[in-house]
């Protein structure tokens, strides 16, 4: 492109990347070029016929947003193939982050079947963003306490969302959890082989104040479970949508014992532990709670669980888990105001005093 003033010509000028401000002649030419990609992209398939016998076009684009329809799952992948070419050729390229896919059969989802773009799919587009995320707070040079808040307060927010709108199976949340924990450990002063009890529990005699992904991942699926099963849409509420976590936990599974939980604790009632009085401890019922009073205890039985399975990991650490035969002793709940105020080797060594992990002549010779 080159532009003529008066009397003066500019030489050429090469158009790479987006449109330029104030240019109505780039607007003209990148539809253009946006047309010629979807129409040779629409040669590999015919795209689908409704129930009325109407074909549907295959392609569908707006600007720099496209949509493709396609009869079968084989058609899909021949079209993505062509247009990842025709991206190529044309020096642009897909955003991962805002592609989606969806199958359908019979008016079903079908969650059978997987597109990748570029050779990448949803689960490792992700855990590789997380990395990413995670590599550049550890190279931000900032205290190590401050990186666990930029976790807590950062990673973990971003990483909900695509959690919820993905199939993800349990076993690569918990591949993320432990490559998270690494980080988390050097920031906070500790060994490798100090256990995640001590970074995660709620329950332990030193708490902190941070959060699980796999314990988050579960109440974010247990949620949105309730979510589809109790929507006030009858079409939502009659679709029995299944949440996809993988074999080794299922959300529905846990949403049924979470609720037979508290069914049963409605049975038993409230109960009082030591000296106290009838009448000190009251918790909510499930028989009079709300729906959305009812999904939040949920959740909290959800997390409950969690704590329970940790506790009994726990139980058979004979060091790390040592704390557990401690009588009379009053836990302690840190905050970020209070780390905030600590020095960075103090708390590591509170953590590593608790679990009983210190490098001391007799735990050195154990190798923990």
């Amino acid at each position: 492109m080159r532009f003529t003033v008066s009397d003066y010509t500019t030489s050429w000028q090469r158009l790479e990347v987006g449109i330029v401000t104030g240019c109505t002649i780039s607007v003209i030419l990148f539809s253009a070029a946006m047309n010629l990609l979807v129409k040779t992209a629409e040669k590999m398939s015919r795209g689908p016929i409704t129930i009325s016998g109407v074909r549907q076009p295959p392609t569908r684009a707006f600007m720099d947003d496209m949509a493709i329809t396609a009869k079968s799952v084989p058609e899909g992948r021949w079209m993505l193939e062509d247009l990842e070419r025709l991206i190529s050729w044309s020096m642009m390229k897909f955003k991962h982050t805002k592609s989606r896919s969806l199958v359908l059969k019979k008016g079903k989802v079908q969650d059978r079947f997987r597109f990748r773009i570029n050779g990448q799919r949803e689960c490792d587009k992700m855990r590789q963003q997380c990395d990413d995320w995670m590599k550049a707070v550890d190279k931000s040079g900032l205290p190590g306490k401050y990186k666990a808040w930029i976790y807590q307060h950062g990673v973990l927010p971003r990483l909900q969302w695509p959690l919820l709108v993905y199939d993800v199976p349990i076993s690569t949340v918990e591949a993320m959890e432990r490559a998270l924990s690494g980080y988390i450990r050097g920031w906070l002063g500790v060994s490798r082989s100090f256990s995640s009890i001590g970074l995660y529990s709620s329950g332990s005699k030193l708490q902190l104040p941070l959060s699980s992904v796999t314990e988050e991942f579960k109440v974010t699926k247990a949620r949105q479970v309730m979510m589809l099963r109790d929507s006030s849409d009858e079409k939502v509420s009659g679709a029995q949508v299944e949440v996809n976590t993988g074999r080794k936990w299922r959300a529905d599974k846990a949403v049924s014992d979470a609720e037979a939980r508290l069914k049963h604790n409605d049975i038993v009632g409230t109960t009082t532990m030591g000296r106290l009085g009838l009448g000190c401890v009251t918790r909510a019922s499930w028989k009079a709670a709300a729906l959305s009073e009812r999904r939040k205890m949920v959740q909290q039985e959800v997390r409950s669980a969690e704590e329970e399975a940790r506790q009994a990991t726990a139980v058979s650490m004979k060091k790390q888990g040592s704390w557990l035969k401690w009588e009379g002793v009053q836990a302690r709940k840190v905050s970020w105001n209070d780390m905030m105020r600590m020095d960075q080797h103090r708390i590591g060594f509170l953590l590593r005093s608790v679990y009983d992990v210190l490098p001391t002549p007799t735990t050195c010779g154990l190798g923990i």
